[in-house]
């Protein structure tokens, strides 16, 4: 009888750690792809930052060389 309890303590924790495994990767896929999403976007925000006129542009980027006027 203890046995069988035993063994079937055993099967209940494999399923909870199979579980548990299954929802870390669900969860890092899907933090993956807000890194992704996020990249993407900052490289946006990036790219239009270095590429505005320098009259809208920060007021440290003004008199950046590399902001063309």
């Amino acid at each position: 009888m203890e046995t069988m309890s035993l063994e079937h303590q055993i099967q209940s924790v494999q399923r909870h750690i199979a579980f548990l495994k299954k929802e870390q990767m669900e969860l890092l896929h899907g933090l993956h792809l807000e890194i992704l999403r996020l990249q993407k976007h900052c490289s946006g925000e990036h790219w239009a930052l270095w590429h505005r006129e320098p009259s809208t542009a920060h007021p440290a980027l003004k008199d950046s060389p590399v902001i063309k006027t």
